[in-house]
């Protein structure tokens, strides 16, 4: 996808997801997608944004849902909290 898209398009990719632990493991995914971009053979450049890591946001809306199954109201929240914070650095950035 990144290969057809970075010849049309300015790309920019944001990585954030409290849900990821430990802290190690966020950083360690975040780091091989920025290799991944950097070694792939694109058009053009793609670029970065590493989000913050605060677990404590995924904790705090999923709290009184841990029991719930999989793929239900927990997971719906957290979609919720990574494209409100996509949105926000969107709009940050400008992007349209």
């Amino acid at each position: 996808m990144l290969e057809y898209l970075s010849k049309y398009f300015d790309i920019t990719l944001f990585f954030f997801n409290p849900n990821i632990t430990p802290a190690q493991e966020y950083d360690f995914r975040a780091q091989e997608l920025s290799r991944l971009i950097g070694e792939m053979p694109l058009p053009s450049s793609v670029k970065l944004i590493c989000g913050r890591y605060d677990p404590q946001e995924f904790y705090d809306v999923a709290k009184g849902k841990e029991e719930l199954d999989e793929g239900g109201a927990r997971c719906y929240d957290c979609y919720k909290l990574r494209l409100c914070e996509t949105a926000k650095v969107a709009k940050e950035n400008g992007f349209d």
